[in-house]
C-alpha cells in the first residue's frame, strides 16, 4: 500500500492511495540502472507525486517518462536507486553526470562478436558524451584505467567522479569488418 501525495489529482496538497501493481527491474535511466515500480495511485508528475509507504517513509516519485498512456498506472522510480545523486544534492554537491542509457553486453552478444562493456543505447543531447562524440551503437569498454564489463561498473566508476572532472573514455565502435577502439577525452557534467 502507498500513499501518493503532493499533487496527484492535479491540484496541491492533495493525497491518494493505493498498491504495488509490479515491478520492472533493471530499467535503463540516464547513467544507470533503476526498478520502476506500478500502482494503481493517481499521479501528476509536473507538478509533484511523491510515494510513501504506511510508516510514512519516502520511497519514490511518480514519472511520465516509463508511463503507458493505455495502462492506468502510474510509474515510480524508487528512492533507493538514486541514493548516491540525492546525497549529494542534499549536501549542496552537483552531482556527476555522462548523459547515456545503456544496457550490458549480454554473454550471448559477445559469442556474435560484440565485444564486452556498457553498449550504448542513447546519448543526451547537450550532454558530456554527446559533446565528446560517443555516438548510440558505441559499447564503453574502458574510463579511464577502469575496465567497464557492466552498468553497474560505470555506476560504481561515475559515483567516483565529480562535475568538470577530465576522464578518458575508450568505445569500441563498430566498423565495415570489425569493432575498433576509439579513445574520447569527456568532461563530466552536473546534473541540474
Amino acid at each position: 500500500m502507498l500513499l501518493a501525495l503532493g499533487a496527484p489529482l492535479g491540484k496541491v496538497h492533495s493525497v491518494v492511495y493505493g498498491v504495488v501493481s509490479y515491478l520492472t527491474n533493471g530499467v535503463s535511466v540516464t547513467d544507470g540502472l533503476a526498478s520502476v515500480a506500478y500502482t494503481s495511485c493517481g499521479s501528476n508528475p509536473e507538478r509533484g507525486t511523491w510515494m510513501l509507504n504506511l510508516d510514512g517513509e519516502l520511497v519514490g516519485w511518480a514519472t511520465e517518462a516509463f508511463s503507458e498512456e493505455a495502462a492506468p498506472h502510474t510509474a515510480l522510480l524508487g528512492v533507493s536507486d538514486f541514493k548516491p545523486v540525492l546525497e549529494r544534492m542534499m549536501n549542496g554537491q552537483a552531482s556527476p553526470m555522462l548523459g547515456l542509457r545503456g544496457s550490458a553486453v549480454l554473454p550471448e552478444m559477445q559469442e556474435q562478436g560484440i565485444p564486452a562493456g556498457v553498449y550504448v543505447v542513447d546519448v543526451l543531447r547537450n550532454e558530456p558524451l554527446y559533446d565528446a562524440g560517443i555516438q548510440p551503437g558505441d559499447i564503453i569498454t574502458r574510463i579511464d584505467d577502469s575496465e567497464i564489463d557492466s552498468v553497474r561498473d560505470l555506476t560504481v566508476k561515475l559515483e567516483e567522479m565529480h562535475a568538470e572532472d577530465h576522464i578518458g573514455i575508450t568505445v569500441m565502435r563498430n566498423g565495415r569488418e570489425s569493432y575498433t577502439p576509439i579513445e574520447f577525452q569527456v568532461t563530466v557534467g552536473a546534473r541540474s
